[in-house]
């Protein structure tokens, strides 16, 4: 699926966090908040991606479990960009969203699969 570049939306004052030593490392000037601009149309992703997860429920032997998220999903610096950050190899006023991740935790999934396991596991008992 090709995305449709004619429309953007921006995502404003998204939260970032970076992980590092603190006992070893000193960061000044890291931005509490980027603004990310997403580009293509809402409507393409999601039909995509609900066809996507159709076409999987389907499928023989497979199980699609989605759980939800257990918190505000949140942008992380990449691990590689924070070292060169540290490094000095790269400024904060340099970052753009691809030095971004997502970082979102679900919940709910694990207990779900842990329940199929246990179901399959009776089943093959009895």
């Amino acid at each position: 699926m090709a995305l449709i570049e004619t429309s953007a939306e921006v995502l404003y004052d998204q939260p970032i966090s970076a992980t590092y030593n603190e006992e070893a490392y000193v960061v000044e000037g890291l931005p509490k908040t980027v603004d990310i601009t997403l580009i293509g149309r809402k409507s393409d992703v999601f039909k995509w991606t609900e066809a996507f997860y159709d076409e999987l429920k389907h499928r023989r032997k497979f199980a699609l479990r989605m759980g939800r998220l257990s918190e505000a999903p949140q942008y992380v610096l990449k691990e590689d960009v924070l070292k060169k950050l540290f490094r000095g190899d790269k400024k904060f006023s340099e970052l753009t969203e691809d030095d971004l991740r997502l970082n979102a935790k679900q919940k709910g999934v694990d207990m779900r699969i842990g329940i199929d396991i246990t179901s399959l596991a009776l089943k093959k008992t009895s």
